[in-house]
């Protein structure tokens, strides 16, 4: 009797509660909520719901169903889906962002193999050939222009006990020799990024240089003959970049700025070529990250990565810079001291690149828990594709 009793008071408490907040009707609810062709319109809009809200999915079977049904149409990174070549993807990586060509050059850890495969993009993974580069640089990245005929390749070459910098452009049918950028003043190409006006590159004079005065400079070269346009200096220390939407977006560490949260922000700077004189930052923000190594920008995201030893989260930001998205793989959370070496887009994924080092112990007293380190650590890399850009 009494638990009537209580029960009679909790759904009058229930009541007043319902009436006080006005919930939605009944026949909105059948109507509109749990409607079969409404329903795949309000799950699928990005600015009703958010793609990474999991709490979307719990609130009953038919919009649990109609979530999974709807995943493809929200934009937003999700679960991991694996990347395999056949062979230890070891090296460096270019792609398309209609995915319809990947580039991979192989590095071996004791020698430099410059063998670049042209991989169709495909679910398959066709090797379609192989372009040889000159054996006698160190390529440091490759990238693919915006139309996918030209291959370009950082390198350095070795002067003791410092190196220089230059660009080399291949045809990426033939692999024929297009265009070669060299310079002597022992500037480091930092960064590299290709868009429908040029080749962007960060450069970066050593304390031996004497280019720019050791400010870091933004250097535009032609798409076709690697010319150079301009060349302009940037106020901050710079760490990366990404071209889109005909912005540059440069990643800053403001070192001479006393609150170290406040320094490292993303600048973004309107390239426009011959120009002369220091660039002029048209706005900067920045988000809850310490730091940042990577950005990539696809269509109208900027996706920055997170160090490891910050976290190693993946950003995923408006070109105004609202943060949208703040995105934490288990996969390679999980894995021991894992790194992002680079972020590119394939299609409506994003391609992560990582390597993670393994270092082997063996247990001297299990009772304890005492181990002893027993080698070299071992480095492994591993690919992964993230859906949802």
């Amino acid at each position: 009797m009494l638990a009537g009793r209580d029960a009679d008071i909790g759904m009058s408490a229930a009541a007043a509660e319902s009436d006080e907040h006005q919930p939605c009707p009944d026949w909105a609810i059948a109507g509109v909520l749990l409607s079969p062709d409404l329903l795949h319109i309000i799950l699928s809009a990005k600015d009703v719901l958010n793609a990474w809200d999991c709490a979307v999915p719990c609130v009953c079977r038919q919009w649990l169903h109609t979530w999974n049904a709807t995943l493809k149409q929200r934009r937003g990174l999700r679960e991991v889906v694996p990347l395999d070549l056949g062979e230890d993807p070891t090296g460096l990586f270019a792609t398309t962002p209609d995915a319809a060509t990947l580039c991979w050059c192989p590095v071996s850890r004791n020698e430099a193999r410059n063998d670049v495969h042209v991989y169709d993009g495909g679910e398959r993974m066709c090797r379609l050939r192989t372009i040889r580069l000159p054996v006698e640089y160190h390529f440091e990245s490759i990238h693919i222009s915006p139309g996918g005929a030209y291959l370009y390749a950082t390198h350095c070459k070795d002067y003791e006990p410092f190196e220089s910098a230059g660009i080399m452009c291949h045809r990426l049918d033939d692999g024929r020799l297009v265009a070669h950028y060299e310079r002597d003043d022992l500037t480091r190409f930092a960064a590299v990024d290709v868009g429908p006006e040029g080749v962007f590159i960060l450069a970066q004079p050593n304390a031996y240089s004497e280019a720019n005065h050791f400010q870091d400079s933004l250097l535009t070269l032609d798409l076709d003959t690697l010319e150079r346009r301009c060349e302009r200096g940037i106020e901050s220390f710079a760490v990366c970049l990404a071209f889109g939407s005909g912005e540059l977006f440069v990643g800053e560490d403001s070192y001479t700025d006393t609150n170290h949260a406040d320094a490292v922000r993303i600048g973004v700077y309107a390239p426009k070529t011959g120009l002369t004189g220091p660039m002029v930052r048209d706005r900067s923000f920045r988000s809850s990250w310490d730091m940042f190594d990577q950005l990539c920008f696809v269509t109208d995201r900027l996706y920055v990565a997170e160090p490891t030893d910050c976290g190693g989260r993946l950003f995923v930001l408006t070109p105004h810079g609202e943060t949208l998205q703040i995105f934490g793989c288990a996969t390679w959370r999980s894995t021991p001291y894992p790194v992002i070496l680079d972020l590119l887009p394939f299609g409506n994924q994003l391609f992560v690149q990582l390597f993670h080092v393994e270092y082997l112990y063996e247990s001297r007293d299990p009772r304890r828990g005492e181990c002893e380190y027993t080698g070299l650590p071992r480095i492994r890399e591993f690919l992964v594709l993230l859906p949802g850009v």
